[in-house]
């Protein structure tokens, strides 16, 4: 956020020449002081010490730092997003220490948006997730053993990676026994099995 000195004094109801003394760390702002500058929109750590914004830098480098490593170079709408919740979830918490009203948020946390742009990786494997990989393999292997039908490996390989993702889409540990069947059936029609 860009505020003019002239701005941030009149929405902190302090003199610019006040302003400027906390800018140039001769002064420290009061509890009122960082309120009102919170409640500009504005992140406190800039009259307490961070006026590069060092703090934002280090969550954005981060957060690049780990879509590198983990794959997931095409997931920039979703970095941003938890880049700008877990700075909006900075500023409630300086609201709140300041004793000022924190509104409620009905939007996900910045911990479930990066927990869903995690699992987009394919390094990064929840416990909830290998449940239903484990899960995949073990149904469809015995699936296959009740039905006395047989798949290529490479088959067997595809349909594991199928179900497996469509139990993570759709957020259950457990895969869907009608899909294992109708992939079991698809491999069957197409001579495969």
């Amino acid at each position: 956020m860009k505020l003019t000195q002239k701005e941030a004094a009149e929405g902190c109801r302090v003199s610019r020449e006040m302003w400027g003394r906390y800018e140039r760390d001769d002064a420290m702002p009061g509890a009122n002081v960082l309120e009102n500058f919170v409640s500009l929109g504005a992140y406190p750590d800039v009259l307490l010490g961070d006026p590069g914004n060092e703090s934002r830098q280090g969550i954005a480098l981060l957060l690049s730092e780990i879509a590198a490593q983990l794959g997931l170079y095409n997931k920039q709408n979703e970095l941003d997003a938890i880049e700008r919740k877990l700075l909006e979830e900075s500023r409630s918490d300086w609201k709140e220490m300041l004793g000022g009203p924190v509104a409620p948020s009905n939007q996900p946390s910045a911990a479930s948006l990066m927990e869903n742009w995690l699992s987009c990786s394919p390094h990064v494997l929840f416990p909830r997730h290998r449940w239903a990989l484990e899960d995949a393999i073990q149904t469809l292997e015995f699936a296959l053993e009740v039905a006395d039908k047989k798949m290529t490996p490479q088959d067997k390989a595809s349909a594991i990676e199928e179900l497996w993702r469509d139990a993570k889409q759709g957020n259950r540990d457990r895969v869907d026994l009608a899909s294992v069947k109708a992939l079991i059936d698809k491999s069957a029609s197409s001579g495969r099995l």
